[in-house]
C-alpha cells in the first residue's frame, strides 16, 4: 500500500492522534490547529511537527495549506499561497529566491537566508523546530563512532553502498525513512554524525554532538540552501560541509565534524521555544480533539 494512499494516510492520522492523547501533557486538554507540513513520502524530519509539539500540549492536524493556521518544520514556505494569512513557525525556503508573505505571522523561519529572502522582521527567531529534539528525548549512552544518515535520494550512491557495507560496528546507518522518534534516539546515541540529510544535522546540533554534512548525487532540490540557511543559526560565519569519498575511514570522517556553536543554539533554542506558546491553537478537550483531525 503506497505511502501516500488515503488509508495509510488515515492511519497516521489516527496514529498521531492516540499518542497525543495519551500524553499527559493533554489533559485535561489539549491545543489544538489546523497545520501544514510535507507528508508526501516518509521521511522523519518532514513528520517532526506533530511529534515536537505533542509532548507541549499542541495537537498539529494536517490540511492543506491555504486552510492552515500554521506552517511547521519543512523546506515548504513554497507551498503557500501568496495570500497566506497563518503563522509560520521554523519554516525554510527550499529555493535561493524571494518568495512574499506579506499577511502571514511569522513566529520564527529556519534561518537567516530565509528571514531575508521573505523580508521577515530582523528580530524575528532564527532557528529549525529540531533543535527542539533534546527537549523531548534524552541523550543515551554512546553507542557508535559514527551516525551516516543519507537522505532517501542517496541511498544508492557509491559513498552510501560503501559505508553500508562495510563490516564496522562503529558504523551506524540511520535509515531516515523511519519515524522521529526512532531516528532521534539513534542519533543521540552517536559520537559523531554524518548526514546529507538536513535534520539528521539539526538533530545532532540539538544534542551538541559533533557533526559534519556533504552533497551527494544527485542534487537534492534547492542544492545546498536549506543547509546554509540551517548554519547561518548554529555555525554562524562558518560551514561543516565536507568531500566524501570511497574509501574514506571512519578517523577522516569523523576528524572533520565539529558540533555546532553551543551559545547560538540555546539561543535558538530558548526563543523557539517561546514561540510555541504563541502559536494560535484552541483549547479542546482530548477526546473532543479528535474530531478537530
Amino acid at each position: 500500500m503506497p505511502y501516500e494512499s488515503r488509508t495509510r494516510r488515515r492511519l497516521r492520522v489516527a496514529g498521531r492522534y492516540a499518542r497525543s492523547v495519551a500524553h499527559p501533557r493533554s489533559y485535561p486538554t489539549v491545543g489544538v490547529i489546523p497545520a501544514y507540513w510535507w507528508d508526501g513520502h516518509p521521511n522523519f524530519g518532514d513528520a517532526l511537527t506533530p511529534w515536537l509539539l505533542r509532548p507541549r500540549g499542541v495537537l498539529p492536524f494536517l490540511t492543506a495549506p491555504s486552510q492552515s493556521h500554521m506552517v511547521g518544520v519543512g523546506s515548504i514556505l513554497e507551498h503557500l499561497p501568496d495570500d497566506y494569512e497563518g503563522t509560520i513557525w521554523g519554516t525554510g525556503l527550499m529555493y535561493d529566491a524571494a518568495f512574499s508573505l506579506p499577511k502571514a505571522r511569522v513566529l520564527a523561519v529556519r534561518g537567516a537566508l530565509t528571514r531575508d529572502r521573505i523580508d521577515a522582521p530582523a528580530d524575528v527567531t532564527l532557528g529549525d523546530p529540531g533543535l527542539l529534539a533534546a527537549d523531548v528525548v534524552r541523550r543515551r549512552d554512546v553507542r557508535y563512532e559514527l551516525g551516516f544518515l543519507p537522505h532517501s535520494n542517496h541511498f544508492p550512491s557509491p559513498q552510501t553502498r560503501d559505508l553500508r557495507s562495510r563490516e564496522d560496528s562503529r558504523i551506524h546507518f540511520i535509515d531516515v525513512r523511519r519515524s522521529p522518534d526512532f531516528v532521534v534516539r539513534e542519533i543521540s546515541r552517536c559520537r559523531h554524525v554524518l548526514s546529507t540529510s538536513l535534520h539528521g544535522l539539526v538533530v545532532a546540533d540539538s544534542f551538541g554532538i559533533p557533526a559534519a554534512w556533504a552533497s551527494l548525487e544527485p542534487e537534492l532540490m534547492g542544492s545546498t540552501y536549506k543547509f546554509h540557511d540551517h548554519e547561518s543559526v548554529v555555525t554562524p560565519g562558518w560551514s561543516r560541509q565536507i568531500e566524501v569519498a570511497v574509501g574514506d575511514s571512519v578517523e577522516s570522517i569523523t576528524g572533520r565534524t565539529r558540533p555546532a556553536d553551543r551559545d547560538s543554539v540555546r539561543a535558538s533554542v530558548e526563543g523557539l521555544r517561546a514561540s510555541v506558546t504563541q502559536l494560535p491553537v484552541t483549547r479542546a478537550f482530548a477526546p473532543v480533539a479528535w474530531w478537530h483531525r
